[in-house]
């Protein structure tokens, strides 16, 4: 794993080799699923099911593994920095609004809806800050 990490940058993944990266990302070993975020964080996706597969798999691998969070939440980052046209096509599916049914779109100036937007944005960091002050 970690010596196709090596050469991950001048190659793209296919639907194809990323379902085999994230069907192998539910292994019991931990040293495998750091290698693999590692290459999934390194890596570039050719398409937005491709980073949508890897986000379903690593919010699975989180329920899974929840000890795994910080390194999870590492890779979401470096997707979201390197597919940000990908991550841009999917932000109804990830903050599980349907635009069907969200016709109305919300008024920017609606105190109450820029604190929801700025929560969930916030929320990784409200939980970090929180488990440092809670020690």
């Amino acid at each position: 794993i970690q010596a196709l990490n090596k050469i991950l940058h001048y190659v793209l993944l296919g639907d194809d080799q990323v379902d085999i990266v994230v069907s192998v990302i539910e292994d019991s070993s931990f040293d495998i699923r750091e290698s693999l975020k590692d290459l999934l964080s390194n890596c570039k996706l050719a398409t937005k099911i491709g980073v949508r597969k890897t986000v379903q798999a690593l919010l699975k691998n989180l329920g899974k593994y929840p000890n795994d969070k910080t390194s999870i939440w590492k890779c979401f980052k470096s997707l979201g920095q390197k597919h940000s046209k990908f991550v841009m096509s999917l932000i109804s599916y990830l903050i599980n609004l349907h635009p069907f049914i969200d016709l109305v779109e919300p008024d920017i100036n609606d105190y109450y809806y820029v604190f929801e937007i700025f929560f969930k944005i916030m929320l990784p960091q409200l939980e970090k800050f929180c488990s440092i002050v809670m020690k």
